[in-house]
């Protein structure tokens, strides 16, 4: 690890990378607190150059495509880059990930 790698219990964070292990355990209700938290532990990462709302739509719709037995070995985990190449498809997904995962 390098000095802008850490790794704690739950997930592991880098500079341009917070890989969150297991995370479609989290609820939609408990990501913005879980996210939060990781920002005030690790300032540093480029990550955080997303917003909030961004990361979070990320992750639901992780965590729906998990719920629906989609690609379960790539979604149990969600990676949130920056930057993310990704974040249209993200956007058009967010509205049916809110309705599967509340």
């Amino acid at each position: 690890m390098t000095e802008h790698d850490y790794s704690v219990s739950g997930y592991s964070i880098s500079v341009n990378n917070l890989h969150i292990y297991r995370s479609y355990r989290y609820k939609a209700s408990q990501m913005q607190s879980f996210l939060e938290m990781a920002h005030i532990n690790y300032p540093h990462s480029n990550v955080w150059i997303r917003d909030y709302r961004s990361l979070k739509v990320e992750w639901m719709v992780h965590n729906a495509l998990y719920r629906l037995h989609i690609l379960r070995s790539r979604t149990a985990d969600v990676d949130l880059n920056y930057p993310n190449h990704f974040e249209w498809a993200y956007i058009m997904l967010a509205p049916l990930a809110r309705l599967i995962i509340k």
